[in-house]
């Protein structure tokens, strides 16, 4: 049987996890692959949540080509956007 203090802790810890959408979970991850610094990670941010398809498979093409560049990652968004 849990004590009372365990029973509180996992309260607190179901308190402490925010739900997060999925893009920004997918823009974590284009952080991440990317190395993007503050400046450009509010961009990465904002193209996720305007158009999370394009985004996807900018971050696909990313990976098929391996180019961890952010520059080329919104080149790519930019022509995926277009085409849509």
């Amino acid at each position: 049987m849990d004590s009372i203090q365990q029973i509180l802790a996992k309260k607190l810890e179901a308190k402490k996890k925010k739900k997060t959408y999925y893009w920004q979970e997918i823009a974590l991850e284009i952080i991440q692959f990317t190395g993007a610094d503050k400046k450009e990670s509010s961009s990465v941010f904002r193209s996720c949540k305007e158009n999370i398809s394009a985004a996807q498979r900018s971050l696909t093409d990313c990976k098929e080509l391996n180019k961890p560049f952010v520059n080329y990652y919104f080149k790519v968004f930019n022509e995926h956007k277009k085409a849509i």
